[in-house]
């Protein structure tokens, strides 16, 4: 009965938590549209004469690490 109680628990603050997150970030980018603080999105990055290789790929390591950690290996 306690752990049943338990996981209700952290369901209920983990929850609490995320509604939160994302509370905070809509509000953030709300203030920031309003402001006028925002820039268009680009699909490419800029280049420029001062650009480096490694200013390209910094979000390389990032995206391994997310696609490494998030594949599901149960096959059964």
């Amino acid at each position: 009965m306690f752990i049943t109680e338990s996981l209700k628990f952290s369901s209920a603050v983990s929850t609490l938590l995320a509604v939160a997150f994302v509370t905070t970030c809509s509000v953030l980018a709300i203030v920031a549209l309003a402001e006028g603080k925002t820039q268009t999105p680009r699909l490419v990055p800029r280049l420029d004469h001062q650009t480096s290789f490694f200013d390209l790929f910094t979000a390389v390591p990032v995206i391994v690490t997310a696609y490494t950690f998030h594949f599901n290996g149960n096959f059964d």
